[in-house]
C-alpha cells in the first residue's frame, strides 16, 4: 500500500517539511513562522491602519504520494501583498528554476483582478491569448475547471482553475516534451482531488 502525505499547496508555501502561514499584514517579509495554517485570501485593511497589507486567508490542500512529494523542491515564492497575488513554482531535486523539464506552478489573483466570471470563462480568456494550442477539457463547472493545453514547443500544461468569493486559484503540473499517459492520468487524479480550505463564507 503508497503511502500517502497530506500537505498543503498554498499559492504562497509549500514545502516537504510542514505547512507554513502565508504573509499577513503584521510581517515585513513574505515568509511567515510555521503554523498548522496557512493562508491566501482577501484584503483585510484595520481602521486603524490605512496601510494594511493583503491578507492571505485560502489554501488549496491536496495530497500527494509520498514518492512524488520527495521528488519536488521550492523554485520561487512570491506574494504581492499591495495586489493580492501571489505565486510558488516547484521544481525536481536536480533541476534548477532555469532549467528546468517538470514544474508546478501554483499561482492566486484577487478578485478584482478576475474579469471572469466563472472559471471556465477565465479557462476561455487564458485560451485566447495562445495560438495553435490544442487543449481538452477533463471536466468543469461554473467555478471549477480542469484542462489539459499542449503547445506547439511540445510542452504539456494540465491545468486546474478554481473561482472562489475571494479570488482566482490556478493550480499547474507543466511538462516539457512528451507527455505519457501514465503522467497524464496520475495529474489529472491529483489535481482533480485538491479542495480550497480556509474559504470565508
Amino acid at each position: 500500500m503508497k503511502k500517502w502525505c497530506s500537505i498543503f499547496l498554498s499559492v504562497v508555501m509549500f514545502t516537504q517539511m510542514g505547512l507554513f502561514a502565508a504573509p499577513d499584514k503584521k510581517s515585513n517579509t513574505e515568509k511567515a513562522p510555521a503554523s498548522k495554517t496557512a493562508s491566501t485570501s482577501k484584503k483585510t485593511k484595520s481602521k486603524k491602519d490605512k496601510t494594511a497589507k493583503y491578507h492571505f486567508k485560502e489554501t488549496i490542500h491536496m495530497s500527494l504520494p509520498q514518492n512524488i512529494l520527495n521528488k519536488w523542491k521550492l523554485g520561487v515564492q512570491k506574494a504581492d501583498k499591495d495586489k493580492g497575488t501571489a505565486v510558488t513554482r516547484y521544481i525536481l531535486e536536480k533541476e534548477s528554476i532555469d532549467k528546468w523539464s517538470e514544474l508546478v506552478n501554483i499561482q492566486f489573483k484577487d478578485k478584482k483582478l478576475v474579469t471572469a466570471k466563472s472559471a471556465e470563462e477565465a479557462m476561455k480568456e487564458e485560451a485566447s491569448k495562445s495560438k495553435n494550442v490544442t487543449s481538452k477539457v477533463h471536466y468543469k463547472n461554473p467555478h471549477d475547471v480542469l484542462y489539459e493545453r499542449e503547445f506547439p514547443t511540445g510542452e504539456h500544461e494540465i491545468v486546474r482553475m478554481i473561482l472562489t468569493r475571494t479570488g482566482l486559484h490556478r493550480v499547474a503540473y507543466i511538462k516539457r516534451g512528451p507527455l505519457t499517459n501514465e503522467d497524464r492520468t496520475q495529474w489529472v487524479e491529483l489535481l482533480s482531488k485538491g479542495m480550497i480550505g480556509g474559504r470565508e463564507s
